[in-house]
């Protein structure tokens, strides 16, 4: 983890209000929100868990592992992704200039 810390990401499984098979998404976001698949999606893409269940199942080395369960301390130094609304664009192309220049 960086010293100075990071951004913290939320990760989101939505059904549009128009879906053509509502239920199959519902039957799909249950199946990514089971103890069995988080706990493989930690396992071989190192992504942090998203159920409280899943550190117990993982192995040492991976449960200790500091990036996917930062201390507290670590994430006091983290903030959120703040939504600009209108300003998003201008913030876009501000950090564009800051980047290329």
């Amino acid at each position: 983890m960086p010293e100075e810390g990071g951004t913290r990401a939320i990760d989101n499984l939505v059904i549009l209000k128009n879906a053509k098979h509502p239920k199959e998404a519902h039957a799909l976001i249950n199946f990514m929100l089971s103890l069995e698949v988080n706990e493989s999606f930690v396992k071989n893409i190192k992504g942090g868990p998203v159920l409280q269940g899943t550190r117990a199942k993982l192995p040492a080395d991976l449960q200790n592992n500091n990036a996917l369960f930062p201390s507290n301390e670590t994430l006091k130094r983290f903030e959120a992704i703040t939504d600009l609304g209108e300003d998003t664009k201008l913030y876009e192309e501000l950090w564009t200039k800051v980047k290329t220049q």
